[in-house]
């Protein structure tokens, strides 16, 4: 489970849009997209309820390790992928 606090001012501002984009990461069906299964909100937080997913997130794992040229490759082939594949659903990352 991920918990994200409401204070921070841009969710706060804009619940509406956090909720759909909640929503839209539901729909998303891809091995390298962690699954979102569901969500629960709170006067102070969002629950999301996710696929387990061990290691940590991406970007610390990046700070802490030295990646080979063909490990970099990899990461960045599957990023692509995701990319494409949401780009092909109508939904854009910014």
């Amino acid at each position: 489970m991920k918990i994200i606090e409401k204070q921070n001012s841009l969710i706060e501002s804009n619940e509406d849009d956090v909720l759909n984009e909640i929503n839209v990461l539901k729909k998303i069906d891809l091995p390298s997209i962690i699954k979102i299964f569901e969500f629960y909100v709170d006067d102070k937080n969002y629950y999301l309820i996710t696929e387990y997913c061990s290691g940590g997130e991406l970007y610390n794992l990046i700070n802490d390790c030295k990646f080979s040229e063909l490990q970099v490759a990899y990461v960045m082939y599957q990023i692509f992928k995701a990319l494409n594949y949401c780009h092909k659903m109508k939904i854009i990352h910014s």
